[in-house]
């Protein structure tokens, strides 16, 4: 899985780990963006590699100023 990675977005990989983010004008939308965008991605992927993701170790964080 590979992301374009500048200012407002951008996704990285390792092995077993993978880090997607995103900034916006809100929580609201940027769940949105992601829901459509990355985890779309990462669900295909797993579909084409047989990779199992473990939901109890995903983690969201929501970062405000």
């Amino acid at each position: 899985i590979s992301s374009k990675i500048d200012r407002s977005r951008g996704a990285i990989a390792f092995v077993d780990g993978y880090t997607t983010w995103i900034t916006g004008p809100s929580a609201a939308e940027n769940t949105d963006v992601l829901q459509r965008t990355a985890v779309a991605k990462v669900e295909q992927w797993t579909r084409r590699s047989g990779a199992v993701f473990e939901a109890d170790k995903t983690v969201f964080v929501h970062f405000t100023r």
